[in-house]
């Protein structure tokens, strides 16, 4: 709303290629330099996931801040699966 344009919304599950994942990969940061936000979907074991937690590393490295990172929780971050 503020600006006028439609959001614009890349999920990574559904844009990278799953059958082609390492050409895939070499674009992961081109794609997270040109995030404004970073929505992190956390359920349980989010932050068990070394990939997870990669993006949110690869996303502060190409110029993001943590300010600009939403976590959701989908499940009790507390409870083991």
């Amino acid at each position: 709303r503020k600006t006028g344009h439609e959001p614009t919304l890349w999920l990574d599950k559904a844009c990278i290629d799953q059958t082609n994942i390492d050409q895939s990969l070499t674009c992961l940061p081109i794609f997270l330099a040109g995030c404004q936000k970073l929505l992190v979907v956390a359920g349980p074991t989010f932050c068990r996931r070394l990939w997870c937690l990669l993006e949110i590393f690869t996303f502060l490295r190409m110029g993001g801040s943590v300010e600009r990172i939403e976590v959701l929780f989908i499940a009790d971050p507390l409870k083991d699966p």
